[in-house]
């Protein structure tokens, strides 16, 4: 005999299973947000470094890595 899966049960796994794709997206979401901006900060004061322009490129590479963080953002959510 099969076991079959009564209508709430099934209610139930579906929204467990939403509730995982949410947490799944905002993880991501922060990964993304995180690395995007240490990336741009770090090509930066790479950059500062190389040519002696302290704050110049630290700066720029943290709004491009935070504009960069967003737009991927955007396109996760709205997959």
């Amino acid at each position: 005999m099969e076991k079959t899966i009564k209508p709430t049960q099934k209610q139930d796994l579906e929204v467990i299973e939403h509730k995982r794709r949410i947490k799944s997206t905002l993880i991501n979401c922060g990964v993304e947000m995180f690395s995007c901006v240490l990336v741009g900060l770090m090509l930066g004061l790479f950059i500062d470094g190389r040519f002696g322009t302290k704050p110049i490129f630290i700066v720029t590479g943290f709004m491009l890595g935070t504009a960069t963080a967003f737009y991927n953002i955007i396109k996760l959510v709205n997959k």
